[in-house]
């Protein structure tokens, strides 16, 4: 039995996206990433910005926050990706969060 009630102190870095700026995580999060073929990368606000921008020229109002997931398909080695395999950037939060 797996308990996911571990939480896990990260060193905190400055951030606009502040739905995913915290210290704390909880253990499920790591998890996922070392029992499936995931990568975990570290994006800046610049970058999410200019994700959040591409976003909104095709018509979705993306958080900040949201926006990441877009900004790290840039940093992306497609080298190591099928071409038969899709990539899914999930947007789970509106712009509404940051008027």
């Amino acid at each position: 039995m797996i308990l996911f009630n571990i939480l896990i102190s990260l060193e905190a870095f400055p951030t606009k996206a502040y739905a995913i700026a915290c210290r704390k995580t909880g253990y499920r999060a790591l998890y996922v990433l070392k029992i499936t073929p995931s990568q975990s990368l570290l994006v800046s606000d610049p970058d999410m910005l200019e994700a959040q921008t591409l976003l909104g020229s095709e018509g979705v109002w993306s958080e900040l926050s949201s926006a990441s997931s877009v900004a790290a398909l840039k940093h992306l080695d497609l080298t190591q990706i099928s071409p038969e395999k899709p990539i899914v950037s999930i947007i789970t939060s509106s712009g509404f969060k940051d008027v």
